[in-house]
């Protein structure tokens, strides 16, 4: 049996309207509709965005946040105490301690080793109690030759009384102390 033209005709245009089916049905209508959808979900997927942008942007700040911190950090620590156990940084203080007072011709009477305190976990303050006499002028330079020198020494329990008036001196007492971090293998804790 053959097939007239007409009927050629006719199946090829059920098979191209069947393929044509096919592809909007399985290929063009499930596009549609998923870009229907993304379009819907648009202004919920940019308010997502806009969140995980302000995340990240908090993220770099508080990355250069630390940097800042810990640039701070280090340049506070190269003031600290380079000894690395208590008893050198005791040594260490009564040397600072010396140069400071001999470069404004003070003479220390007594020096007190007094007991090394914890400062949190990572740090000991070393402190030495002081004894000399000297005039105001003395005193003023020493005390700011401390304050402008590349260790940092903290002053406490500060006291004066008159020792000679009539050569205008008098008596200091008071403690001076620097911080150290003491080493990890010091096996030294503070207590």
């Amino acid at each position: 049996m053959e097939i007239s033209p007409r009927d050629k005709r006719a199946l090829w245009a059920v098979g191209a309207a069947l393929a044509l089916f096919v592809l909007f049905r399985f290929a063009i209508f499930p596009g549609w509709d998923f870009l229907q959808e993304a379009s819907a979900n648009l202004p919920d997927r940019q308010k997502i965005l806009e969140k995980y942008r302000e995340v990240i942007q908090a993220a770099e700040l508080r990355r250069a946040e630390i940097s800042s911190l810990e640039a701070r950090l280090r340049e506070t620590e190269a003031g600290l105490l380079a000894s690395e156990t208590s008893d050198l940084a005791f040594a260490e203080m009564q040397l600072l301690v010396q140069q400071l007072t001999a470069a404004q011709s003070i003479e220390i009477r007594s020096v007190a080793f007094l007991p090394v305190r914890p400062l949190g976990d990572d740090y000991l303050q070393v402190p030495l109690g002081l004894q000399f006499q000297c005039s105001l002028d003395q005193l003023a330079s020493f005390l700011e030759a401390i304050g402008r020198g590349p260790t940092r020494l903290a002053i406490s329990n500060f006291a004066l009384q008159t020792a000679n008036p009539r050569e205008k001196l008098i008596s200091v007492n008071m403690n001076v102390a620097g911080i150290m971090r003491p080493a990890a293998t010091d096996g030294e804790r503070p207590e």
